[in-house]
């Protein structure tokens, strides 16, 4: 079970989730095993579920998600582009700033190795978190979904008429 710390520290979410789980009712116990284990597991060391709330992966994609989201992309003009200096911090900052804005956002990769393309998409995609919805070529599209979505940025609110089958 992975706990949200609300972006506390470590100290502040142990101060919190210690009277949650203490004031849990002893019927708990009869009725749901899972919950009795989960609460006997925090009181003994909240710090490993303030470690796991840390680390949470990015769902994948299924099919459908990622029609959609290549249809959407198909009208997309690349944002970022990649060139002879490769992976920089500044391309990986203005990448992470698109997906912010944008969420879904098409890449171009300059170069002739197609081993290398494929490198600096898988990398780039690693370090911002996003998920390489498709690639072809020397164009990609990176997804990442914004907690609280710009209307007037989003490629995905701006163009859902695309979308819709």
């Amino acid at each position: 079970m992975i706990v949200d710390t609300g972006g506390h520290d470590q100290n502040t979410f142990i101060r919190k989730i210690r009277p949650i789980v203490a004031d849990l009712p002893p019927q708990a116990d009869k009725i749901r095993p899972k919950r009795r284990a989960w609460a006997k597991l925090c009181r003994q060391r909240p710090q490993i579920f303030f470690a796991m709330s840390k680390v949470t992966a990015p769902r994948a994609l299924n099919n459908q998600e990622r029609k959609r989201l290549r249809r959407i992309g198909h009208v997309l003009e690349p944002v970022v582009m990649l060139g002879q200096h490769g992976l920089t911090d500044a391309v990986v900052e203005e990448t992470r700033r698109a997906l912010a804005d944008h969420e879904l956002i098409k890449i171009k990769v300059m170069g002739n190795d197609r081993e290398v393309k494929q490198q600096a998409i898988t990398a780039l995609a690693e370090q911002t978190g996003a998920q390489v919805v498709q690639q072809i070529g020397k164009v990609a599209l990176l997804f990442l979904k914004a907690a609280q979505p710009n209307p007037h940025l989003s490629n995905l609110v701006r163009h859902a008429h695309l979308a819709s089958d």
